[in-house]
This record gives structure tokens, C-alpha cells and sequence, in this order.
């Protein structure tokens, strides 16, 4: 959440598998941050299981899951990148070992008017 990166030009970052192994009260320092490295050409790459499969998991196979493996429901991911001036541009669910079972969010920082 504090990382400092030497380069401030960037044109895409991912988080891939990345959130859900944070706690959600860290989130938006994690979105604070990464908005003061970004701009308005830069965008994010965000894929996370679909809130719902880990909630499956936690219930039927807890042993698959690593110490930190919350869900992360779509209402609070926009919160937070809301109160750090990025805006979610591109959304969509897809498969990998279930039908639907990841999801994949483009975000970019908010364009000045």
C-alpha cells in the first residue's frame, strides 16, 4: 500500500489476484496510492474472483483458500476508487475453473473537466 515506485509514467498496472489478499480497510490506501502514480492516460488492470465463488470456497473448501482470501463485493471496490478519483471503465465476468468464476475491472483516473 506504500510502495513508492522509482517511475511515474505509467501506462498500465495490474493487480492481478492482488485484492482480495488485502484487507478491505486497507483498500483505499491501496487505490490513494496507486491514483497519485497514475494519470489520466494510465489504466489499471484489476482481476479478482467473483465474490461469490470465495463464498462458495469458505463454506465447501476453506482448505483452498490462503490466509487472506475475503471477496470483494463490487458496491465497495467502487467506493474506493471513487474517493481516489478513478472511475471503473470496463467490467466483465468470465471462467476459468467455474462459469463466472473471476472478474475483470478496467479502472482509469478521473478526467479533468
Amino acid at each position: 500500500m506504500n510502495y513508492q515506485p522509482k517511475e511515474t509514467d505509467f501506462d498500465f498496472i495490474t493487480l492481478l489476484d492482488v485484492i482480495e489478499h488485502i484487507p478491505i480497510e486497507e483498500h483505499f490506501n491501496l487505490f490513494k496510492n496507486i491514483s497519485n502514480y497514475i494519470s489520466e492516460k494510465s489504466l489499471l488492470l484489476i482481476i479478482i474472483p467473483n465474490p461469490e465463488y470465495i463464498k462458495y470456497l469458505h463454506q465447501h473448501q476453506p482448505e483452498s483458500l490462503q490466509v487472506i482470501d475475503q471477496p470483494i463485493e463490487l458496491p465497495t471496490l467502487a467506493e474506493n476508487l471513487e474517493k481516489n478519483n478513478l472511475e471503473m471503465v470496463f467490467f466483465q465476468k468470465y471462467a476459468i475453473w467455474e462459469q463466472e468464476d473471476y472478474h475483470l475491472f478496467v479502472v482509469r483516473k478521473k478526467k479533468r473537466i
